[in-house]
């Protein structure tokens, strides 16, 4: 699944710079209060969110 993330983030990285948008910052935002679905899968997609975020090097905003 985190190969899966690091390809969209490549992608939306290339079509913001195609854009001209070259400064901008990245957060994560995670479970919401109201959400359908277990703990278990909820941490497995979270770990996968910044596993896929590590290896762009790139600093992440707030957990939300």
């Amino acid at each position: 699944m985190a190969d899966e993330i690091l390809g969209v983030l490549n992608l939306t990285e290339k079509i913001l710079s195609d854009f001209g948008f070259t400064e901008y910052e990245v957060y994560l935002s995670t479970r919401p209060a109201k959400s359908v679905g277990t703990d278990d899968i909820w941490q497995l997609a979270t770990d996968a969110l910044v596993h896929g975020e590590s290896p762009r090097h790139q600093e992440l905003g707030p957990l939300y």
